[in-house]
């Protein structure tokens, strides 16, 4: 039987199922939303006058990183997951629905509710914050480290229900990682120059945590940054994900 490529229909199912689960849109738009806005009028009202639009806008960009996680790791994870237990790939396979096709659209899927959450985060966040206006190409730049924090982190979530199988492991798992990254890159409250230096040094692994840090905050007011450090925290989360994937791929190929 010929497979299927993506079609329209698979896309909006796909879209249908990420909007279907209550998790991502708790999680992936109003929790950013509550703690932004908690958290830059509670936190930032504590600190002096002249540095409450440093703090206020680091809180801003911090708590942005909380969409992907939310939408691309655990929010995909959780769907993939209960697919793969049902057998549900293996099911659309057997319809002539092609794999390739199925994971097209559930990236496109996934990337297109990202987009919209981000845009939300924008949209609710901007006239209740005072945060500082950035500098040409700041936001955009901002726009494409949430989609590559995001593509980074679906890979991953991807990987682990691959490795497990079953929703309540890789749910569990991707919900522990998800609260680890966030305390450990600064989201929680404690900062992370508080915490000992080797927990810093695994944190610095993290994009997300040159978020809460003010790395980023250079860059949004235009000041002089070396990007160095904020790059390789790119490379060394995509390089756990690729590892993890190759296991995925190599536990999958023994068990057939």
């Amino acid at each position: 039987m010929k497979k299927s490529g993506l079609t329209g229909h698979l896309l909006v199912y796909e879209i249908r199922n990420t909007v279907g689960n209550i998790f991502v849109i708790i999680f992936g738009v109003f929790f950013p939303l509550f703690m932004s806005i908690l958290f830059a009028n509670v936190i930032a009202g504590q600190v002096p006058a002249s540095e409450r639009l440093n703090v206020s806008t680091s809180i801003f960009l911090s708590m942005i990183m909380i969409i992907p996680m939310a939408t691309m790791f655990i929010g995909y994870a959780a769907t993939y997951s209960q697919e793969l237990e049902n057998n549900i790939p293996l099911r659309l396979d057997l319809f002539g629905i092609s794999k390739r096709a199925v994971l097209t659209a559930k990236l496109l899927a996934n990337l297109i509710f990202l987009v919209v959450a981000t845009g939300i985060y924008f949209a609710v966040d901007i006239p209740l914050i005072q945060i500082y206006t950035p500098v040409a190409g700041a936001v955009l730049l901002l726009v494409a480290v949430v989609i590559l924090v995001g593509g980074i982190l679906l890979v991953l979530s991807h990987s682990i229900a691959n490795l497990l199988g079953k929703f309540g492991p890789t749910y569990a798992i991707t919900m522990i990682l998800y609260f680890g990254f966030m305390v450990l890159c600064g989201m929680m409250g404690a900062q992370v120059s508080q915490f000992p230096k080797a927990i810093q040094n695994i944190a610095k692994l993290l994009p997300m945590t040159y978020m809460s840090t003010g790395d980023y905050l250079k860059i949004w007011r235009g000041e002089s940054y070396d990007p160095t450090r904020f790059i390789l925290s790119f490379v060394a989360l995509a390089a756990v994900a690729v590892i993890v994937l190759f296991i995925s791929l190599w536990k999958n190929r023994r068990k057939k």
